[in-house]
Formats: C-alpha cells, sequence, structure tokens
C-alpha cells in the first residue's frame, strides 16, 4: 500500500491504517527501536505508542514521505524512554555513541540559542548531504539509528575498527565543517 492511501485511512478514522503502517514499514519501525532500547519490552510499548502517536497526529498532519516521519515519532518516543531508564546512569551504548559527538554539538536548553539550534540544524542537514552515500550510511547508522559498530561494520562490509576509524574522521569533518559555517567556535 502507498503513503498516499495509508495517510487517506488514518484521515478517514479507519482502524486499518495502523495495521498498513505495521505491514509496510513494521519491520523498520521495530528495528529501530530495538537499537535504541536494549529492553525488548520497552521496545514494544514505545512502538505502540508510536502508532498511537500517529493515529493522533494525522490529521491533521498529511506527511509524504511516511517512513521518515514515523521513524521520528518512533525516535523520539524511543529516547525519552531511554533517558527515563537511565536517569544517572552512564556507558549504554546509546550513552557513548551520543558523547561522541559532544564535542561537535554543544548542548544548551536556554531561549537565547534557538536561533543557534536552528542554524545548527540547517549546517547538519548540509553536512550531512554532502557525505557520500557510504558515509552518510555509516554516520546516520551510528547517531540516528544507534547502531553498533559491529553492525555497521557488518552493514557496509568494512572491519570494525574501519568503522570506527571512519566514524573518527567523519566527526573531524563535522567539527571543521560547523567551525566553517559559524556554528561552532
Amino acid at each position: 500500500m502507498k503513503d498516499r492511501d495509508i495517510i487517506e485511512l488514518f484521515w478517514q478514522r479507519l482502524p486499518q491504517a495502523v495495521d498498513a503502517v505495521e505491514e509496510a514499514y513494521g519491520s523498520q519501525l521495530r528495528g529501530l527501536a530495538g537499537n535504541l532500547l536494549p529492553d525488548p519490552q520497552d521496545a514494544e510499548e514505545c512502538l505502540n505508542d508510536a502508532y498511537l502517536g500517529l493515529w493522533n497526529s494525522i490529521p491533521p498532519a498529511k506527511p509524504q514521505p511516511l517512513l521518515p516521519y514515523a521513524l521520528r515519532v518512533v525516535r523520539n518516543l524511543c529516547l525519552k524512554r531511554y533517558h527515563y531508564n537511565r536517569a544517572g546512569k552512564r556507558n549504554r551504548q546509546l550513552d557513548v555513541a551520543l558523547s561522541e559527538l559532544e564535542n561537535c554539538l554543544a548542548g544548551s536548553s536556554t531561549p537565547e540559542r534557538e536561533q543557534d539550534a536552528k542554524e545548527l540544524g540547517a549546517a547538519l542537514n548540509g553536512f550531512v548531504k554532502g557525505l557520500s552515500h557510504r558515509d552518510r550510511v555509516l554516520f546516520l547508522g551510528r547517531y540516528w539509528y544507534g547502531s553498533s559498530y559491529k553492525e555497521l561494520a557488518l552493514k557496509l562490509g568494512i572491519t570494525e575498527n574501519n568503522a570506527a576509524v571512519r566514524l573518527s574522521r567523519l566527526r573531524d569533518k563535522l567539527r571543521a565543517h560547523l567551525q566553517k559555517k559559524g556554528v561552532l567556535e
């Protein structure tokens, strides 16, 4: 079933819409939840919450394409659950992956930095768009999907060490790109 057909089911408020999303994209959504949450029950609960979130947000939203929208809903719910579960704990796989980016991305939740956050988002999008397909898969796999070096190495047909070195170089390139754009000092 095509995205526009699934969205039409949501707009008609037919329960088959959720089944259609599960059939079309369930394995990808489940894979993301499984990467971000080590507990399968937490991952399944977040996936169910994501289906409810899609039900509640469509309409009024008409996301095109549907998959990235659904992935973002799942990822946001998983990250909330992850931080709730891991409050005060460190050195989990996702914590390690995110800590690798700390030198590149300064975080602040003050209102004065909202414009900086928008500029950072634009600079990050530009950086990712400028990467080769292989580097984009590696970068997003690690920092968006939370994949381990081992998973990425298997996916790309490289060694774990090569994946780690390439990601280190990508972080250096990201830092230089952000400095060039004036987003990072």
